[in-house]
């Protein structure tokens, strides 16, 4: 997708509400900022709030990486006694998270829009098998294999009425598929 000029208006003001938001402001300040928010979110169609949402979420994780990664490389042995290994940290939508859950209970087939590094956005269907943390594990009708999802890469996600049946060797499938990669 090509990003419109009123798609990155509205990623600035909110990576600056995010940012400005981490210093006490006041409110005669947050009562300027919100309606140029608002200004620049109601130029844009849903499709588009929702992946500039989505890319603000996931900038913010990345810039605090950044900010960790920086504090490790400087003050590393002040800080662990260990190897240091520190777990990625990923925020992704709730909701997402809830739909998910609640089609891998309900054995039912869901449409996403999915935001891959690789391919790009598109929309897939997806049986989902399993969460694991900020992961989703099932299997895509588009790319005929089980694959995982990270969560924060979701931009939409619906549940169709249309059910599945979870196969039994799923995981054995999963980790031959995961040894090729």
């Amino acid at each position: 997708m090509i990003w419109a000029k009123d798609m990155y208006r509205y990623l600035n003001w909110l990576l600056f509400e995010e940012v400005y938001g981490m210093c006490e402001w006041t409110q005669q300040e947050e009562i300027k900022i919100q309606p140029l928010i608002t200004e620049a979110k109601t130029r844009l169609k849903q499709d588009e709030i929702l992946i500039v949402e989505n890319r603000a979420r996931r900038m913010a994780d990345e810039y605090e990486q950044c900010l960790l990664y920086q504090l490790n490389k400087k003050h590393r042995k002040e800080l662990y006694d260990d190897d240091g290994y520190t777990p990625r940290h990923i925020t992704f939508s709730s909701d997402v998270h809830e739909t998910w859950l609640s089609a891998v209970r309900k054995q039912k087939t869901m449409k996403i829009k999915y935001d891959s590094t690789t391919s790009g956005l598109s929309e897939r269907l997806i049986n989902p098998y399993q969460t694991k943390g900020s992961y989703g594990i099932g299997y895509c009708h588009k790319r005929k294999k089980i694959l995982q999802f990270r969560f924060d890469r979701v931009i939409d996600i619906e549940l169709m009425n249309r059910t599945f049946e979870k196969p039994k060797n799923w995981k054995e499938e999963y980790e031959e598929n995961r040894r090729y990669f």
